[in-house]
């Protein structure tokens, strides 16, 4: 067991480290595009990378079986020929989709959403290939290579980015190219390095076809279980771009996409945690819960630093966003329940085989966002309400998940429920009634009482690091 977690720990370091450059990445990306674009073309920019992030339901599970089914497995072991021709079957059929959808994306009337939707179309067969590739690099323990495949095509979008303004010739036309192109030239690198698993002769089709069934048999109710996670904060965007108009898709997509950059680092640890979990005794879960647990309230206490830091850049350089900041502080109350659900929650759902559950908690929290929200938009007419619903149904997600699992797991300690419940009520509204200089006040006291209380725990993690 040390050795499976100094392997972990070690493996860390190289995704930690690679996904502080992502999350460096992002954060240019974050408040450079929105300063080079339109309002309204970043709202088109956004729409692109909204629906591109929903097209892994074309891979029907396929991925995602491959994730479960071989999660304990070394790249050595895995079974080569087997997987070669699934992979192929698996890229017939996504190939197939891709072509349905390009097909109906060339009906829409809106020039610029018929764009964006065209090149979501192909994110379907290049998104479909990068799954399988990036899914075997984390099951197999293979984090260098990962954690390049995943600088890499950032990297090359924002050379390229700035490349174009040089030029002088930047719109999000532009941006959704260098995006795709990136992708392609990456998946096209996963492919040579897993050569194993796509190039050669073809042989045993039969097998192969059992082994696409097998992956996309176990696979798809995660898949759906995923997918469901996704709405219940992407239902809300979905909803203003049809109900309500471009400039308030865009303000509130620059929300989503700032607060998301919370989970580039708890993505770092959660893409680990499966895979290290599988191989541990499944008698020391319930330790391991908890301790995950510890680390996340923790890290609750410092996200509202980011939500500061964040209003007051958009307050300096993004004028044109301010609105954003009417319900920025609701958005990063949202965010931390989704940071607990991703690396805590969805992962023990995964590692105790629980996917059927995992979907149908998921599927409820979509159908009472969907009925709060179709409500409380038309009645307020504000994004204000889409927000708050979020909020709310998150936090129903989040925590009868918790309680869910803590019976699996037979802890019977809900303190910390209470605790995060009341924290993030508190910080919501207090930053709502109060202005940001005295909102910051109280948040930076309580922050200093925290440290002190927690401070023999904070120099056991120094020292260890």
């Amino acid at each position: 067991m040390d050795g499976v977690l100094k392997r972990s720990f070690k493996n860390f370091k190289y995704v930690f480290s690679s996904q502080l450059l992502v999350l460096l990445l992002s954060f240019i990306k974050s408040l450079f595009i929105p300063m080079i674009l339109t309002v309204q073309g970043f709202g088109f920019w956004q729409i692109y990378l909204f629906y591109a992030s929903y097209v892994g339901i074309f891979a029907l599970g396929f991925n995602d079986g491959i994730y479960l089914r071989y999660g304990d497995y070394q790249y050595e072991k895995l079974p080569h020929t087997r997987l070669k021709i699934a992979i192929q079957i698996h890229s017939i059929v996504i190939f197939l989709f891709f072509i349905i959808a390009l097909i109906f994306s060339s009906l829409i009337n809106d020039p610029n959403k018929q764009f964006s939707m065209i090149f979501v179309s192909i994110n379907i067969f290049v998104l479909g290939l990068n799954g399988v590739f990036i899914y075997v690099m984390q099951i197999t323990n293979q984090m260098k290579k990962y954690s390049f495949f995943v600088i890499f095509p950032q990297i090359i979008f924002v050379l390229g980015t700035f490349g174009m303004i040089l030029f002088r010739n930047i719109n999000f036309e532009i941006l959704i190219i260098i995006d795709l192109f990136a992708k392609v030239v990456t998946v096209i690198g996963m492919m040579l390095y897993c050569k194993e698993l796509w190039f050669g002769r073809i042989t045993g089709l039969r097998e192969g076809l059992e082994e696409y069934k097998a992956n996309v048999s176990v696979g798809i109710q995660l898949m759906l279980a995923q997918l469901m996670g996704m709405l219940v904060t992407g239902i809300g965007r979905i909803i203003v771009e049809f109900f309500g108009n471009i400039e308030d898709y865009s303000y509130y997509s620059l929300g989503i996409t700032i607060t998301n950059l919370v989970l580039v680092l708890i993505s770092s640890i959660s893409m680990l945690a499966y895979p290290t979990l599988k191989r541990l005794n499944d008698k020391n879960y319930p330790f391991y819960y908890e301790k995950i647990n510890t680390f996340l309230q923790s890290f609750s206490i410092i996200v509202p630093v980011l939500y500061f830091l964040s209003s007051l850049l958009i307050f300096m350089y993004l004028p044109k966003y301010l609105p954003v900041l009417k319900y920025l502080n609701i958005l990063f109350g949202v965010i931390i329940l989704q940071a607990k659900m991703q690396l805590l929650n969805n992962t023990f759902y995964k590692v105790l085989r629980k996917e059927t559950e995992m979907m149908k908690a998921n599927i409820s929290s979509v159908l009472l966002f969907t009925v709060m929200a179709v409500i409380a938009f038309p009645l307020t007419e504000s994004v204000m309400s889409i927000a708050v619903c979020t909020l709310i149904v998150m936090a129903y997600r989040c925590y009868s998940t918790e309680v869910y699992l803590r019976r699996i797991l037979k802890l019977k300690n809900y303190k910390g429920i209470v605790f995060e419940a009341l924290y993030i009520f508190l910080f919501s509204i207090l930053t709502f009634l109060l202005n940001m200089k005295i909102s910051f006040i109280l948040y930076f006291c309580f922050l200093v009482i925290m440290v002190y209380k927690n401070r023999s725990l904070l120099n056991r993690i120094f020292k260890r690091v």
